[in-house]
């Protein structure tokens, strides 16, 4: 089954409004009803799987419940993993950005 995109983005902020009204320190109703903003997506995530492969994700951030960490991503996405099928998930600091 294909989801929309939106609806897809839609029901994950949904699942973890509570962990990401926290990060963020935003409301959840401002979450539910406005989503995230360019201005959310000032780190990046490193993850390692368990068995040794690895992805990386500019301009993103996890949060994590009892059973998952998700990755919300600026240009790819919102992503759900397992924390069974993770050997290391790190966020590295807000990046300076190049201005040209």
């Amino acid at each position: 089954m294909i989801i929309d995109e939106k609806i897809y983005r839609q029901r994950m902020i949904q699942k973890y409004v509570n962990e990401l009204s926290e990060k963020l320190n935003k409301p959840k109703e401002i979450l539910m009803s406005h989503g995230l903003s360019i201005t959310d997506f000032k780190s990046s995530v490193s993850i390692t799987y368990e068995d040794g492969s690895t992805s990386f994700f500019k301009h993103a951030f996890f949060v994590q419940n009892e059973d998952c960490f998700a990755v919300f991503t600026e240009h790819c996405s919102y992503h759900e993993f397992k924390k069974v099928w993770l050997e290391l998930i790190v966020e590295d600091p807000p990046r300076q950005m190049e201005l040209f």
